[in-house]
């Protein structure tokens, strides 16, 4: 495990470093994966995968698999060069779609580790066909590979509960999960007459903003923002739920949700979800399967499916138990695991792919 400042490899050997340095000199400093970076962040992040190459070696791994398509694929992708390995990610959501430095150079050094990689997996059907249209022209191996839900762990209650009209939304408190709609569509609903109470369960920089617009609102008595919980606070908040929401939208930069993990936790529960149509979350809810879409930004279509989620209660508990079963289907945390475990030992065996380096 290495963090933000490590420097695992100053304890190389010196002939070590001298072959690690010269195995890497394909990759310039004015390479695409560089670009944004400061030389000490290169540097740590070349000492990053010098260290892991000779961890590796040590290990016998002929493998690396990464997490996010950004620093950690770097390092996996310089490591595997330096100790011939081969290697492989997982593109989740800012990986993608974030501006890191504009996106012609964005764009060079995501195609540039496509193509270096065995394969590429990623969480939504949205993510899969964005990256194989960024790889038009280059050979590349995306695959889907949704998030998985430990299926025990979040499960429907025993008994029904009757929860009132209660809704539930836990996120970091961010411009992409969209809770400034979220408070403008429950002071619609307040202006309707219709009771309910609001829990967003979080934290991050948009706190203040969201406490004062709650405050401008006049719903100080009905939304509350509980801060960051544990998971086993997240799962009691849950079982206590009538819905839960995420109104996601895509962020000034480009960022965005790929697969929420609260909505999947959410459909495990048998809760449905009321969210938006952006990237993954139509693959979460399928075709009203498990809850309600409307379209990102829009709080009155946002408060119309609450309103309509918590006011029909036989059409709620249909569509929970529809959600439980498409995440019995989809994210079961044991199958894909398996299925990613599998792909991991086929690219062991398989031969390297030669590596071919992009114009910097």
């Amino acid at each position: 495990v290495l963090r933000e400042n490590d420097d695992p490899s100053a304890d190389a050997p010196p002939h070590w470093q001298r072959q690690w340095q010269a195995s890497l000199a394909v990759e310039t400093d004015r390479h695409p994966v560089w670009a944004g970076k400061s030389a000490q962040r290169v540097r740590r992040l070349r000492n990053q995968a010098g260290w892991v190459a000779r961890l590796a070696g040590e290990l016998g791994l002929s493998h690396l698999h990464a997490h996010f398509g950004s620093d950690a694929t770097t390092v996996a992708m310089l490591a595997a060069r330096g100790a011939r390995l081969r290697f492989s990610y997982t593109a989740h959501a800012r990986d993608i779609y974030h501006c890191y430095v504009d996106e012609t150079v964005d764009r060079l050094a995501r195609r540039h580790k496509l193509e270096q990689a065995q394969f590429t997996a990623t969480v939504s059907e949205s993510n899969r066909t964005y990256l194989e249209t960024l790889a038009r022209g280059i050979p590349a191996d995306v695959r889907l590979l949704y998030n998985g839900i430990d299926l025990n762990r979040f499960a429907p209650t025993a008994e029904a509960v009757d929860n009132g009209a209660h809704i539930v939304a836990i996120g970091r408190l961010v411009a992409k999960k969209g809770f400034d709609h979220l408070v403008t569509a429950c002071a619609l609903m307040a202006a309707r007459g219709l009771p309910f109470t609001c829990d967003i369960v979080g934290d991050g920089p948009l706190r203040a903003t969201l406490e004062q617009q709650v405050r401008d609102c006049g719903l100080s008595d009905r939304v509350r923002l509980r801060g960051a919980m544990t998971q086993a606070g997240v799962i009691e908040t849950l079982r206590r739920a009538t819905v839960t929401t995420l109104p996601c939208v895509v962020d000034s930069d480009g960022d965005r949700d790929a697969l929420p993990t609260v909505l999947l936790e959410s459909i495990a529960m048998a809760i449905p979800v009321v969210t938006t149509t952006v990237n993954g979350c139509p693959e979460i809810v399928g075709d009203d399967e498990a809850g309600w879409l409307v379209p990102p930004g829009d709080a009155v279509a946002l408060a119309g499916a609450l309103s309509d989620a918590l006011t029909r209660p036989h059409e709620r508990l249909r569509r929970g138990l529809m959600a439980r079963r498409r995440c019995e289907r989809r994210f079961d945390l044991q199958r894909n695991t398996r299925l990613l475990a599998a792909w991991l030992r086929d690219a062991a065996c398989k031969p390297d792919r030669e590596l071919q380096r992009m114009p910097s």
